[in-house]
C-alpha cells in the first residue's frame, strides 16, 4: 500500500457533458476536463454500461490539454458512460465521472449503397469470371436486400472501371450515404499489392515495359518497332512478324555460321604470305 500511495494519487475528472440527456442519433461525444494531481497522468479507461472499450494502455495524445472529447456509437436505449484516469505510474484509479444517455431507436431503414467492379477485359490479360461475378453480386443483393433496406442503390462499372469514373463513383457516394446505412465495395479484376497495401487495377491502366534499360535492350525486339502484340488491331499479323522476325534472325546465324571460316581463311591469307 505505501508502494502505491508513494507513486501519487491520479488526477480528478470534471464532467462537462451533461449528467443526462435524451437523443435521436446514436452518435455520443463524451466531454471532460483532467485536473492533475501530484502522481501524474496515466491511462484513460472508458466503459460503457459497465464495458470497457477502446486500448486500455492508451491515453489521449494531447494529455497535456486538461479538456477532451472522445466520441462513441452508442446502442439505443439508456446507456451509462463513465470514463477514470489513473495516476501516472496505472496503480491508482480516479473516482469515475458518468453521464445516462438514452438513445431513441431510429425508426427509419437503412440504405444499402453496393459499388460493384468488374473487370474481366483488360488489354493485356483476359479473366473469365470478373465481370459476371461482379453482376451476380449485385442482382442477389438487389433481389435480397428488399427486405432488409428502404431502398437498395447499385452500381456496376464493369467495363467503364476507369480510373476517372472511379473518383466520380466514390464523390457521388460520399454525398448519398449516411451513418445508418450500408456500403458494400466490390472488387473483381486484377490487382497488386505494393508497400503492404492492395491497390485494384482498373480497366484503363497502361501498361509500361522497362525493357529499355535492361542489359539485353540491344538486341531486336518483336513484333517491329517494339510494338506490343496487344496494341495490334489483329494479334495474328503480330504474331506473323514476330514469326518472320525470328526467321530472319535464324537465318543470318546460318549465314554467319558458314562463312565464319572462309572470312578467317581470307584475312588469314596476307599474314601468311607476309611470312614468306
Amino acid at each position: 500500500m505505501r508502494q502505491v500511495l508513494a507513486a501519487g494519487l491520479p488526477p480528478t475528472l470534471e464532467l462537462l457533458s451533461a449528467p443526462e440527456s435524451q437523443q435521436r442519433g446514436r452518435e455520443f461525444t463524451l466531454e471532460y476536463k483532467i485536473v492533475p494531481k501530484d502522481g501524474g497522468i496515466g491511462r484513460v479507461v472508458y466503459r460503457i454500461n459497465g464495458v470497457v472499450v477502446g486500448d486500455l494502455t492508451s491515453r489521449p495524445v494531447d494529455i497535456g490539454v486538461p479538456y477532451h472529447r472522445r466520441p462513441f456509437t452508442l446502442p439505443p436505449g439508456r446507456n451509462v458512460v463513465n470514463v477514470t484516469v489513473f495516476n501516472g505510474q496505472n496503480t491508482v484509479e480516479s473516482t469515475p465521472v458518468k453521464t445516462v444517455v438514452h438513445v431513441q431507436p431510429d425508426e427509419r431503414r437503412p440504405t444499402l449503397y453496393v459499388l460493384a467492379l468488374g473487370v474481366s477485359n483488360y488489354r493485356a490479360l483476359q479473366l473469365r469470371y470478373a465481370a459476371d461475378d461482379a453482376k451476380a453480386l449485385v442482382d442477389t443483393l438487389r433481389r435480397q436486400g428488399q427486405r432488409l433496406f428502404t431502398t437498395v442503390e447499385t452500381s456496376l462499372l464493369d467495363r467503364d472501371v476507369t480510373l476517372g469514373n472511379l473518383e466520380a463513383a466514390f464523390r457521388d457516394l460520399a454525398g448519398k450515404v449516411q451513418a445508418h446505412d450500408v456500403f458494400i465495395l466490390y472488387l473483381a479484376g486484377q490487382g497488386m499489392t505494393l508497400d503492404g497495401e492492395y491497390h485494384f487495377i482498373p480497366a484503363d491502366v497502361i501498361y509500361e515495359n522497362a525493357w529499355q534499360g535492361a542489359p539485353f535492350a540491344h538486341l531486336q525486339a518483336l513484333p517491329t518497332d517494339a510494338r506490343p502484340v496487344t496494341d495490334w488491331a489483329d494479334r495474328d499479323q503480330a504474331f506473323t512478324n514476330v514469326a518472320q522476325g525470328i526467321r530472319r534472325a535464324a537465318q543470318a546465324i546460318r549465314h554467319t555460321a558458314t562463312d565464319a571460316p572462309i572470312a578467317h581463311t581470307l584475312l588469314a591469307a596476307p599474314s601468311d604470305a607476309h611470312r614468306r
